[in-house]
């Protein structure tokens, strides 16, 4: 192999065979004109250190080899991998040929430190939301979530809040957060005096809260409206004529729970009746909960109501199995109507009117918001309402042949009777209006 010195040979890979080694490499003035040779070992000193390409393709290959295949530098290798917009568009694809020729894979940590990225967001559901696992809203939440960070090639760190521990949530604070393991947090639900809400707000860390914080408007959220939602589902129950009307709500330390029994009393107040205590019920989202409170209801003082309005479809499936024990009928003895639009709970007969929620819209719309906050944290938080859809069926004494096209509500709100159709067509499959109307619902 002659070399005169001026057109310098650079080794990319040394293979160590008994008795012999392989070498294979380039020209460094043309990274085209590749080269091998077999060398004698005899001819050479052992070898007692590495070499890039050595134990497999990619094994130990690093940023400045990768340079020197695609002809750049390796700053030009280093934008590239980081998805740098800096890099004219042939450049890049060369440079991606190249890295996938070698099956290179950049150290995650390197990555970090020359991105300041993780790529890497926390979700966060409070740990005295002990119903996470047993309600289906919330394991509805974690896949939406997922599936729109795999989307985003971003991955999920899921974290359990105890709210009751101030020691753990210090130390998750200190640990993970201010220890910048994520880029940005989620969190799944929002709860009254929260105490990590406010070192959020103060850190200035990218932040989206899937559900409204009126106490903290420098967190952008993402939600709907649960008090006008609830108070146009009573209002729906008053329309067929019920004025005996309970709620079975949940813990009110939720912020969402507290907002459903406030539009369940505006809408008893607006109709002129007077709610009475004995038929308002706090659960915790679980079927046992809505079970044992539609049993405390049906011997309530006064009698038991005439129809109920539950705050969400895991407890209305609890009041349905009670109901059924006692031999109550739905709708005649007593008229439901749940909330969250969960698929698996309309197996129920006759099957269950509910207020349904964009769930996937939520968790979809908390990602990419948070992107953008990741992108751009000075910017200003912003606050999303996505519209909701009141589905009219047979558990609050609907029946018949749906009306032609739905309603509109001023809220963002559709009601829509719909018996045969599927449930989630609108709220579930994305969150989007039926109709393009910027006051009622701004774009994400």
């Amino acid at each position: 192999m002659q070399n005169d010195g001026s057109h310098p040979f650079v080794i990319d890979r040394l293979t160590d065979s008994p008795g012999v080694l392989r070498c294979e490499g380039h020209r460094g003035s043309a990274p085209n004109v590749r080269f091998r040779a077999s060398l004698p070992t005899g001819r050479v000193p052992a070898l007692s250190q590495s070499f890039p390409g050595e134990g497999g393709p990619g094994a130990d290959m690093s940023l400045e080899t990768i340079a020197r295949l695609a002809g750049v530098s390796r700053s030009t290798v280093s934008r590239v991998v980081n998805d740098d917009p800096r890099v004219r568009p042939a450049v890049r694809e060369r440079v991606r040929a190249v890295i996938s020729d070698q099956d290179y894979h950049p150290n995650a940590a390197a990555r970090s430190l020359a991105s300041r990225k993780t790529r890497i967001i926390g979700l966060l559901i409070p740990g005295a939301v002990s119903f996470v696992f047993s309600d289906p809203y919330f394991p509805t939440l974690i896949q939406g979530i997922t599936d729109a960070c795999n989307a985003a090639d971003l991955h999920v760190m899921l974290m359990m809040d105890p709210s009751d521990d101030p020691a753990t949530i210090d130390r998750l604070y200190r640990r993970v957060i201010r220890g910048r393991h994520i880029d940005g947090l989620v969190i799944g639900t929002s709860m009254i005096d929260d105490p990590l809400v406010a070192r959020m707000r103060d850190d200035r860390f990218p932040t989206v809260v899937i559900g409204r914080r009126p106490d903290e408007p420098m967190l952008s959220s993402v939600d709907i409206d649960n008090r006008e939602a609830a108070r146009l589902t009573v209002e729906h129950l008053i329309d067929h004529g019920h004025r005996r009307i309970g709620l079975i709500g949940g813990p009110r330390v939720v912020i969402a729970a507290q907002n459903r029994f406030d539009g369940y009393h505006d809408a008893l107040a607006a109709a002129g009746i007077v709610a009475d205590p004995d038929l308002v019920l706090d659960s915790d989202f679980t079927q046992s909960g809505g079970s044992a409170a539609m049993r405390h209801l049906l011997g309530a003082p006064g009698g038991p109501p005439s129809a109920v309005f539950v705050a969400s479809d895991t407890m209305a499936a609890g009041a349905f199995t009670t109901l059924a024990e006692a031999g109550a009928r739905v709708p005649d003895d007593i008229a439901l109507v749940g909330f969250d639009g969960l698929e698996r709970h309309l197996q129920t007969h006759p099957t269950l009117s509910t207020l349904a929620q964009p769930i996937t819209g939520l968790a979809r719309a908390a990602v990419e918001m948070l992107r953008r906050r990741i992108d751009a944290p000075e910017a200003p938080p912003v606050h999303h309402l996505l519209p909701t859809f009141l589905w009219r069926r047979g558990s609050c004494g609907c029946s018949g042949p749906a009306p032609p096209g739905s309603v509109w509500h001023p809220t963002g709100t559709v009601i829509a009777a719909d018996v045969q159709g599927d449930p989630r067509s609108h709220a579930e499959k994305g969150g989007e209006p039926v109709h393009d109307h910027p006051a009622l619902v701004a774009p994400v």
